[in-house]
């Protein structure tokens, strides 16, 4: 697994810091922060789903859809499993 430098400082940080929850999108580095550190990962999506479940965000959907005009990637069955649990759906 590659990770790139930010990857490797989160987990470093997390590690040191005995987190409970870090925030990472990338697999590569989730794996790794889950089988080693036993930490709970979330990323974006699930970030913009607590935002909307505590009522500072209405809706993820056009997050959603603005992230994917900018060029972040996610995959559709993603897309509609973050819109089930958001009850946008």
């Amino acid at each position: 697994m590659q990770l790139d430098e930010g990857e490797a400082e989160v987990i470093v940080l997390a590690d040191e810091m005995k987190a409970d929850l870090v925030i990472m999108d990338e697999r590569a580095g989730t794996t790794i922060i889950r089988a080693k550190l036993k930490s709970e990962v979330t990323g974006t999506i699930g970030i913009l789903i607590m935002a909307k479940d505590i009522g500072l965000i209405s809706q993820i959907r056009p997050l959603l859809d603005k992230m994917c005009q900018k060029g972040f990637w996610i995959d559709d069955d993603i897309y509609q499993l973050a819109l089930n649990e958001a009850g946008e759906i």
